[in-house]
């Protein structure tokens, strides 16, 4: 119980009128003792005062003395132990009681004793304390884990309020990951604590990176409190890391087997598909064989093997090369390499077609000025030709270019030779014009043999609109024998599109005249060509459809006879959401100088839905077909599509009944003759004897993250970590994040070579790191030393200081714990900043410490702090003016005797104003006063205490004639 003070204040009597309510009486023989004030009602570390009333009744003196008794832990002021009470005396008792903040919501008792010689007196007063909510958090640390782990916390709850409180936790992750909370409720008394256990799943396809956990803790009463913290979510630990240091190739194995029972027609084949990355290039692969219910069971049927780096390149299997503007593209069964840069390129082929040998070559050389190339092509078979062409292209001016190229070609005693001339000018897509004039001979390897003529073509292009041109003339029978029939041809094609920016209307015109024209020996020959096509385009996210229309005119000049062809044509397709339907209609209508044909008309439906069924409908004058597709998954990797489709003729009849079975499955090959990566692994340790090697029982660091090439990974439980695959080269490690409590003894960040299919391992040696720690507590006995109950001070401010330099500060927490963690070893100073104390706290043990911290050791330290008892400001009442007059009822002239003997204190000078003037009259306890004149007159009575304070009264006196 802590000490009794009490002010007492004699002299005070019964007087105190209405102002003292609520009075309790516990007399003994000759001393009475009660109660004169009502309940009090205050909050925690407020203050409640409560007065009584002692009096001594009898005829004699008597020495009483006073204890009190309070709830246990509330301060009071101190009281005096012995009051001498003198015949009819009566004093009041001013008690006062320090409510502490920790003081129980409630009703609570204090008794006031008296005792004397021959008995005793006991008085209770009543002290409500206020009902106070208050929680308090305490957070756990941070966490960290990798993706898939759980982390755990222990959260802290505090009842900082002073009645019995339930608690509600709730808990939510910034990413939306599940939060399991145990328990989720809590009922604590006061000043109790209690622990929730948190446990954050992290799913197995978190990123690295943070997560923000909020808690929030809300009590019945009203009270609530937020914290916050974060996960780290590390990368992948070295149990995580998957790969090879072989070439990874995404490949897919497939296969289709079909069969026709009425026709009897078969169809098998596997094919095998892929690439991927090979040192540094890409390399690609198709290789498709019959299968067993082929013509030819397991033969090849098409490979291809293709290899591509940023300035070569090689194939093998079907291979082919374009070679130049004149001559033909070489193709067939072989190999093709080359090589290309800025300043130019060169590639070779050579292969078979059949029994035909073949090679080709081509070579350019490239300059700001324009580009100088050389090509040759050779076959050797049943007959061998030889061909070569030379080229050069010069850049005239800004998009302007003219090309010129000659090539010659020897079969035997036959010699060859052409030449083309082209002029290219333009400004991108909206201005282009091309001109080209050619004559090659018949035996050289090109696609314009044995022609020559000139062409034109050409566009313009302006917002919604572009036009098109093309016009050509050329004839065959370059050499001019006379025997061999000569063929002039000439055409001329415009097309006019119009397309809206923004509108989903679009129309489409194309006209196209040709005419040939036959001369020397053979039959006449002289066509004409006349064709319009137009189309209209309506295009919806959800709707589309096309109309279109071909008329097409031939004539023969030559037999005189001619035919018209109409060709109409609808298509409409429908979305709903990934499912996409399309009809087609067809109709085709010809007539000529020996009558109509019958018009042929198709129809048709295809749907085609997100899970890849697809349904096809068509029907036609010839016949029809309907078909079905089931895609069907295995697996993720693996599918099967069953595909059956029948067909019929014009008469109905089934033609063919066709099923077929698809089948693919994507793998990962990794050929170990493939070599492509390295690995880079090694140890995170502490290096307790400084040497920088890791030595036996030394051990590894947990949780640390390294960064290469933009590649974070975490070491494991026993410090190792491990790299993802890398290309071969030179790469920067750096540490991402060290645990507390460690630092690295190495420069970072460190130069490391990885070796194709080589195995790299580095070693990263640490210190330990030390601590300061401790706690400012509420030293409520003043000792020095923290007792068992006292509890902690929080948001205390604690300054660290090193060589006479502050190096950090801390503010304590709620149970007034502080931390300066990762500190080397040394000599610190830490000190507690006064200012930042709670209210009325003064310290109770050094305002600061000196700490020899050693290598990787942990230091406590303590702070005490009391907290000084509120001050109590005793208010001293004022004395109570009263007056009473004889005769009562004066009579004008009548001399009237006023006393103010009636009024309370210890008053020493009474002053009386009777003209109510603010003049005093006269002076003294008892004084006489005439009114010459009847009516009523205002008398007032200033009294004086020994304290100086004062007291006033007015009364109206009646006087009568």
């Amino acid at each position: 119980m802590g000490t009794w003070r009490v002010c007492l204040r004699i002299g005070l009597g019964l007087g105190l009128g209405a102002f003292l309510v609520g009075m309790g009486l516990a007399a003994g023989a000759g001393i009475a003792l009660e109660l004169v004030s009502p309940p009090r009602t205050v909050a925690p570390g407020e203050v409640a005062i409560h007065v009584f009333s002692v009096s001594n009744p009898t005829s004699s003196t008597v020495v009483v003395e006073l204890s009190a008794d309070a709830p246990l832990g509330w301060g009071t002021l101190d009281l005096p132990p012995i009051v001498s009470l003198g015949p009819g005396d009566e004093e009041a008792l001013f008690v006062t009681v320090v409510v502490p903040r920790t003081a129980v919501a409630g009703a609570h008792i204090v008794r006031l004793k008296a005792a004397w010689d021959s008995g005793e007196a006991v008085a209770e007063a009543t002290v409500h304390v206020l009902a106070m909510a208050a929680v308090g958090l305490i957070p756990p640390p941070a966490g960290e884990g990798e993706p898939g782990a759980t982390v755990a916390y222990t959260l802290t709850v505090l009842n900082r309020g002073n009645g019995l409180d339930r608690f509600l936790v709730a808990a939510s992750s910034a990413h939306g990951w599940p939060v399991r909370i145990e328990p989720q409720e809590l009922a604590l008394r006061p000043g109790e604590k209690g622990t929730i256990e948190l446990l954050l799943s992290l799913p197995s396809s978190a990123e690295p990176g943070r997560d923000l956990l909020t808690v929030t803790v809300r009590s019945t009463e009203g009270a609530e409190a937020r914290a916050a913290w974060f996960t780290t979510i590390l990368p992948p630990g070295p149990e995580a890391i998957v790969g090879t240091v072989f070439s990874a190739l995404e490949m897919r194995l497939g296969g289709r087997l079909g069969y026709d029972p009425l026709s009897g027609r078969r169809l098998s084949l596997l094919t095998l598909s892929g690439g991927g990355e090979v040192l540094g290039g890409e390399l690609g692969l198709h290789l498709q064989l019959t299968g067993p219910w082929g013509p030819d069971p397991y033969s090849l049927a098409r490979f291809s093997l293709r290899y591509l780096q940023d300035w070569a390149w090689v194939e093998a299997g079907e291979v082919g090369l374009d070679l130049s503007s004149l001559l033909l593209s070489l193709g067939g069964s072989g190999m093709c390499a080359g090589v290309a840069s800025e300043r130019g390129e060169a590639a070779l082929l050579t292969g078979w077609q059949g029994d035909e040998g073949r090679f080709g070559i081509r070579g350019a050389w490239r300059g700001g000025w324009g580009e100088l190339g050389v090509a040759a092509r050779e076959t050797r078979g049943t007959d061998s030709l030889h061909a070569g062409s030379l080229w050069i292209t010069g850049h005239l001016g800004e998009g302007l270019t003219l090309r010129g190229e000659g090539g010659i070609a020897v079969s035997g005693p036959h010699r060859e030779a052409g030449v083309l001339v082209g002029l290219t000018a333009g400004t991108g897509a909206t201005l282009s014009f091309q001109a080209d004039a050619y004559a090659v001979g018949p035996r050289l390897p090109s696609p314009r043999a044995d022609r020559a003529g000139i062409s034109f073509a050409g566009q313009l292009a302006a917002d919604a609109v572009a036009l098109r041109f093309m016009t050509r003339w050329e004839r065959d029978n370059v050499l001019g024998v006379a025997l061999v029939p000569t063929v002039v041809r000439s055409d001329l094609t415009t097309a006019v599109d119009w397309s809206p920016s923004g509108s989903r209307l679009a129309l489409f015109a194309t006209t196209t005249v040709r005419r040939s024209q036959g001369f020397g020996p053979g039959p006449a020959l002289d066509r004409r060509n006349r064709i319009l096509d137009l189309a209209l385009a309506v295009t919806d996210p959800s709707f589309a459809f096309r109309l279109s229309g071909r008329w097409r005119w031939e004539e023969d000049l030559a037999a005189i006879s001619w035919q018209r062809t109409d060709e109409y044509a609808q298509r409409f397709t429908l979305a709903l959401g990934q499912t996409k339907a399309t009809l087609s209609l067809t109709e085709v209508a010809s007539i000529g100088d020996g009558g109509a044909t019958p018009v042929v008309s198709q129809a048709s439906v295809d749907v085609l839905t997100p899970a890849g069924l697809a349904l096809g409908f068509r029907h036609a004058s010839d016949g029809g077909r309907v078909g079905i597709e089931i895609p069907v998954a295995l697996s993720p990797a693996s599918s099967i599509t069953p595909r059956l489709e029948v067909r019929w003729d014009p008469a109905g009849e089934a033609s063919s009944l066709y099923a077929e079975l698809r089948f693919e499955h994507a793998f990962i090959a990794t050929p170990p003759l493939l070599p492509a990566r390295g690995w880079i692994e090694g140890v995170v340790f502490v290096d307790d004897d400084g040497n920088g090697r890791l030595d036996p029982g030394e051990l590894g660091i947990v949780g640390a993250v390294l960064e290469m090439d933009g590649t974070r990974v975490a070491t494991g439980a026993d410090g190792r970590f491990l790299f993802p695959p890398l290309a071969p080269g030179a790469y920067s490690l750096a540490i991402g994040r060290l645990p507390a409590g460690f630092r690295a003894q190495v420069e970072l960040p460190l130069q490391v070579e990885v070796a194709l299919a080589g195995r790299t391992v580095v070693h990263i040696p640490c210190k330990r790191l030390g601590e300061i720690a401790g706690v400012v507590y509420d030293d409520q006995d003043k000792s020095g030393s923290r007792d068992g109950g006292e509890p902690g001070l929080g948001r205390v401010r604690v300054v660290l200081a090193q060589d006479g330099v502050d190096v950090g500060e801390a503010l304590s927490d709620p149970t007034g714990a502080f931390s300066f963690p990762d500190l080397p070893g040394g000599e610190y100073w830490v000190r507690v900043d006064a200012t930042s104390l709670p209210e009325r706290y003064e310290l109770t043990t050094p305002v600061a410490v000196v700490v020899g911290l050693g290598p990787g050791e942990s230091e406590e330290v303590l702070f005490g702090a009391w907290q000084k008892p509120r001050p109590v400001v005793v208010v001293y009442r004022p004395p109570v003016a009263d007056f009473t007059w004889e005769p009562t009822s004066p009579q004008a002239g009548q001399p009237i005797t006023f006393d103010g003997g009636a009024s309370l204190g210890e008053i020493v000078n009474y002053r009386w104003d009777f003209t109510a003037d603010g003049t005093f009259d006269a002076e003294g306890v008892r004084v006489a006063w005439t009114f010459p004149e009847p009516g009523f007159y205002l008398v007032t009575l200033v009294v004086t205490d020994d304290k100086d304070l004062t007291g006033k009264t007015e009364l109206l006196i009646s006087v009568v004639p």
